[in-house]
This record gives structure tokens, sequence and C-alpha cells, in this order.
């Protein structure tokens, strides 16, 4: 999306990316990728439900095609990191675009 940014502004649409970790997980990744754009926080994964979006398993994890994808993001300097406090904990869904 990051790449596109301006493609799409330019056709009105505003962008934002939807996290599941907490605000330091947020800043940290802001920081790292360096959008621009608001970065929301969703540790309930209410949008994740909303969006109708499977969670991975194992099996997943070890397909091929995405063996490769994460060669590929690897290479290019990007890694997964911890999403934060415990998204099963039962707080509140704390969304903050300030972040």
């Amino acid at each position: 999306m990051r790449e596109h940014q301006g493609e799409f502004e330019q056709r009105g649409a505003n962008l934002a990316a939807i996290g599941l970790g907490d605000a330091y997980y947020a800043k940290v990744f802001r920081d790292e990728t360096g959008i621009g754009f608001p970065l929301l926080i969703d540790d309930q994964r209410k949008a994740y439900r909303a969006a109708e979006l499977r969670e991975a398993n194992i099996l997943h994890l070890l397909r091929s095609d995405n063996l490769a994808y994460r060669k590929q993001a690897k290479e290019q300097g990007f890694a997964q990191k911890k999403l934060g406090k415990n998204l099963c904990s039962g707080q509140e869904t704390s969304i903050d675009s300030s972040i």
C-alpha cells in the first residue's frame, strides 16, 4: 500500500492500516516502515472478523508459496514482529489513529 499511496490519494481515497498489536508495536512498525497514513489498533480482532478473514494454522505457514513469500520478504529486510500484549486478554479494543 505504501508504494501506491499517491495513486489512491489521486483517486480520492484515504489509506489506513489496521494492526493487531498494541500501541508500542504500532509505534515501532510506523518508525520502521515510515508509513504516513493512520495505523489503527484492533487488539480484539473485531475488524479482522468483520472482514471475515481466516486465521492461519501451522499447515498454512508451511505451504511452499508461503515459505517463498516469507523468504522474499526477509531478503528485502522485512521481519514478523511480536504482536505485543496477549490478544486473547479480553480487554477492550483500542483504536488509536494518533500513533
